[in-house]
């Protein structure tokens, strides 16, 4: 992405765009994690205690980011399991259970390393 500035290397956080951005057709490949997201803001408001909304670097925002995570790696097993072309609803629904069953044991990973990126972090209810 070199032959573009720094600024339109990325999509910029926005409460306009969902918390996974996996369809901007600049950046093919690219997955984002919107921040500003209004699942985001909602979910680190849920634990912001008397300061508003959460940071991004609590322990609350990174087992969410975790989350996100598992979730974006069953759409990228979806996506390579159904590539060979239209699929039913079935199929559909047939390849993201196999997917989540199949993924499940990087949910633990993902909250593992959340968990290691913040180690004296409490959880903002303190």
């Amino acid at each position: 992405m070199e032959h573009y500035s720094p600024e339109q290397r990325t999509v910029p956080p926005s409460d306009v765009h969902p918390t996974i951005i996996d369809y901007e057709p600049q950046f093919p490949d690219v997955i984002f994690i919107n921040q500003d997201s209004k699942e985001s803001r909602q979910v680190r408001s849920r634990r912001g205690g008397r300061r508003g909304v959460a940071g991004i670097g609590t322990a609350v925002f990174l087992q969410f980011l975790a989350i996100k995570c598992f979730e974006i790696l069953k759409r990228l097993y979806v996506r390579q399991s159904l590539k060979d072309g239209a699929t039913t609803e079935l199929q559909f629904r047939d390849a993201f259970a196999e997917a989540e069953m199949t993924c499940a044991p990087f949910i633990e990973h993902a909250f593992e390393i959340a968990h290691g990126l913040t180690p004296e972090v409490k959880d903002s209810d303190d």
